[in-house]
């Protein structure tokens, strides 16, 4: 499936489900969404790389659950600062593995 497609279908989907109760984004657009960089950090799910992706190897993947390779020594904004760094989330993902 194209990761654009995926990434709209994922939009309206986050839109509806339990967890976006009370957050802005149940009222927004795709454009307004793509355009709250808060939104987007809130629900960052919707456009992040994937369950087997780069950042699942380099430690920064959004769900904590996730977390592998070496203990994480960020907190959670550090590693937020750090997962939009793409050369640094490579560079994390081949040093863990």
């Amino acid at each position: 499936r194209h990761p654009v497609s995926r990434a709209v279908s994922h939009f309206y989907f986050a839109r509806k489900r339990d967890f976006s109760k009370g957050h802005r984004i149940r009222r927004q657009t795709l454009g307004r969404y793509l355009h709250d960089p808060q939104s987007m950090m809130d629900f960052r799910t919707i456009w992040r790389d994937g369950q087997s992706g780069v950042s699942w190897f380099a430690g920064t993947h959004v769900d904590s659950w996730a977390m592998r390779g070496p203990p994480f020594k960020f907190n959670l904004n550090e590693r937020d600062q750090l997962s939009v760094n793409a050369t640094a989330v490579i560079d994390r993902a081949i040093t863990n593995y």
